[in-house]
Order: C-alpha cells, then sequence, then structure tokens
C-alpha cells in the first residue's frame, strides 16, 4: 500500500515538473515569437501587409525585401569585412579572458576576492555608460573607424561581456584536477608552459564555447560598432542605414515606403543572423556541454 508520505512526494515533483515545462514553454514563446514574426514579414509583400486577413503566414512568398537588403547591405562585402573583425577581435577575447580566469582560479594575491567581486559588477554596468568615455579616448588616439577598440577592450578584459568569458573559464580552470599542474611542473614545465600544454588543451570546449559568446556578441553588437565604426562596412552598422530612405519619403506615398522600409529592414535582420544559425549549427554540441560545466546552470 503507498504511504501518504509517497503520495505527497510524487505530487510535489509532478508540479514541480509541470511548472518547469509552462516556464520553458513561456521563455522559448518570448524568444522565438519576435524572430518568428521577423521571418515571415520579410517574405512578406506590400499586398500581405495590406491584407488583414494574413498575420503571420504570407499568401504569395517573395524574395524582393532580401533583394533590396542584399544591395543595400553590399552583403558580400560586409559580411567578409565582419566576418574577419569579428574573429579577431573574439580571439583576442578568448585568450586575454583564459589568462585572467586562470589566475583567478589557481593563484593567491590580495585582494582577489575584492578584484572578482568588482570584475562581476562590472558585467551588470550597461555598455552605453562607457560608451563616450572610451570613443572620445579612441578619437584622442585616432583609432575610430579601425578595430583597434575592440582589440584594446578585449586583451584588457574590458570588451563586450568581459567578465562572463571571465567567470565561466574560471569555474572551468577550477574542475579540472590540480595533479595535473603538479605532475607538469615536476617534469620541469614552468607556469605558461603548463598553462598551454596542459590546461588549455583540457579547456578547448569551454575555450570554443567563449569564442562563440564573444562572436555572437560582437556580430550583433548595435552599440559600441555603429560609434567606433561609423564609416565602416560592417553588418551592425549598415542595419542601421536600412531606414535611411525614411528621410526622403514623399507625402503622396509616405506609407507603403514606410512599409517597404520596414520589411527590407527585416530581411536585412534576417541576413543578419544567418550566419549564426549556420555556425550553432555546427557546433551546438560543444556548446551546451562546456555550458553545462561552466556554473552557469545547475
Amino acid at each position: 500500500m503507498i504511504s501518504r508520505y509517497t503520495v505527497r512526494k510524487k505530487s510535489r515533483a509532478l508540479l514541480v515538473g509541470v511548472l518547469r515545462l509552462l516556464f520553458l514553454i513561456g521563455l522559448c514563446f518570448i524568444i522565438l515569437y519576435p524572430l518568428f514574426k521577423e521571418v515571415t514579414s520579410a517574405f512578406m509583400g506590400l499586398s500581405d501587409v495590406y491584407n488583414s486577413s494574413v498575420k503571420y503566414i504570407p499568401t504569395s512568398l517573395t524574395l524582393t525585401n532580401f533583394y533590396n537588403a542584399w544591395d543595400m547591405l553590399h552583403y558580400p562585402v560586409s559580411l567578409y569585412k565582419t566576418l574577419g573583425t569579428v574573429v579577431l577581435v573574439s580571439l583576442v577575447h578568448m585568450v586575454s579572458s583564459a589568462l585572467v580566469a586562470y589566475g583567478f582560479a589557481r593563484y593567491e594575491f590580495r585582494m582577489k576576492n575584492l578584484l572578482f567581486a568588482l570584475m562581476l559588477f562590472f558585467m551588470v554596468v550597461p555598455p552605453d555608460v562607457l560608451l563616450v568615455p572610451y570613443f572620445l579616448e579612441f578619437r584622442q588616439f585616432q583609432l575610430i573607424d579601425t578595430p583597434w577598440p575592440f582589440v584594446l577592450l578585449g586583451a584588457t578584459c574590458m570588451g563586450l561581456k568581459n567578465g562572463i568569458y571571465v567567470f565561466m573559464l574560471r569555474q572551468y580552470f577550477r574542475g579540472i584536477p590540480k595533479e595535473l599542474e603538479e605532475a607538469a611542473y615536476v617534469d620541469g614545465a614552468g607556469t605558461m608552459k603548463t598553462l598551454v600544454r596542459v590546461i588549455l588543451p583540457g579547456a578547448s570546449s569551454m575555450l570554443l564555447t567563449v569564442f562563440l559568446f564573444s562572436f555572437v556578441w560582437q556580430w550583433l553588437d548595435a552599440t559600441y560598432t555603429p560609434v567606433f565604426c561609423s564609416n565602416s562596412e560592417l553588418v551592425p552598422v549598415l542595419i542601421g542605414t536600412l531606414e535611411s530612405p525614411l528621410n526622403h519619403i514623399s507625402l503622396s506615398s509616405a506609407g507603403s515606403q514606410l512599409m517597404t522600409a520596414s520589411l527590407v529592414r527585416n530581411a536585412g535582420i534576417v541576413l543578419a543572423i544567418f550566419p549564426l544559425v549556420i555556425l550553432y549549427a555546427f557546433v551546438q554540441k560543444y556548446f551546451v556541454q562546456s555550458v553545462e560545466r561552466s556554473g552557469l546552470v545547475g
């Protein structure tokens, strides 16, 4: 006979499971619904926009918006330039974060916990707060419209989301047995050789995850990139120019031009995120495994 305690325990577990499922469904809806609207509207024509019966799926698919966005974005050129800049910056983020995280994970020094707490605190500081001081400083050294602002910020662990990368790698390094390093020291290896030959190869999946995080955030950066590289042919900069025809709208056709510009912008956003979807499809296995071991999830 099943006891009352067992029934209560199973009921509680069932309730927790249902609540967790509802939470995940709600979270997926919040994330996927705007993306779904963005993608479907990119395939719409003006006839679908003015058709009240069309909510999500267009009656006739059209690629006109993508053709216009492709031309306005100079897509092959901007894709190549953005890819080069983002890969460079992401590599710098990965290397600098690994060095700082290893120091926090393995070494003892004065005010270590305070410095780590300050680093975590600056994770929640909005990037807009530091945007103007950064811009004035880089302009003084004539580094605007070059990749150097991003490289310097990444090298000093002051770039976009660097605190998160340091935290993830620190948690990962703390999970690596110290016996591996001690064995390397016994064999005569120094600190840097042990880090490069022993620790980093074992943390390759986490380094890949940090690289991907940095790649995605840098690729979609709409805060620093349009300011530091306002005259460059980078995707985040050119996405903002897709609405430039709005400055030359005539009153006689204002409605249709507004709608057309909106549809073209949606198509441009789809083109911008498409490389990220392809990238994630190839590395999702390593990404999920590394996040599970990083301490970001329970």
